[in-house]
């Protein structure tokens, strides 16, 4: 459908619900309202914006990911009552999210933030 069809579609599939509305003069706010409305979700979801709102959502959501993991490092020291909790990594421990060509048992974690 060409766009000057599809407005004119809509105006035409609107009417009914206007006449009903312009009936009463004391809805005339629910009529303000919806054009307000459709023309907030017409501004709001347009479909060249999903990639833009998708790249946003995941780069905010890993930069959060990442912080938080930062924040729970063995370099960190949040508590006094161990102050160099690096000193505790055992010998099959690793901290790291990637080892490459490194093979440990376990991974450490913190056991209070």
């Amino acid at each position: 459908m060409r766009p000057w069809e599809r407005k004119a579609h809509i105006e035409l599939t609107a009417t009914p619900i206007l006449t009903l509305f312009r009936r009463h003069s004391s809805n005339i706010h629910l009529i303000m309202s919806a054009k307000l409305r459709r023309s907030f979700m017409h501004n709001w979801f347009a479909v060249e914006a999903i990639p833009m709102w998708t790249v946003v959502s995941f780069v905010v959501v890993g930069g959060t990911w990442y912080l938080a993991r930062l924040a729970r490092g063995p370099n960190i020291v949040w508590t006094k009552a161990n102050p160099t909790p690096w000193n505790n990594i055992q010998q099959d421990e690793t901290p790291k999210i990637l080892t490459v060509n490194q093979k440990f048992d376990k991974k450490w974690s913190r056991e209070k933030l």
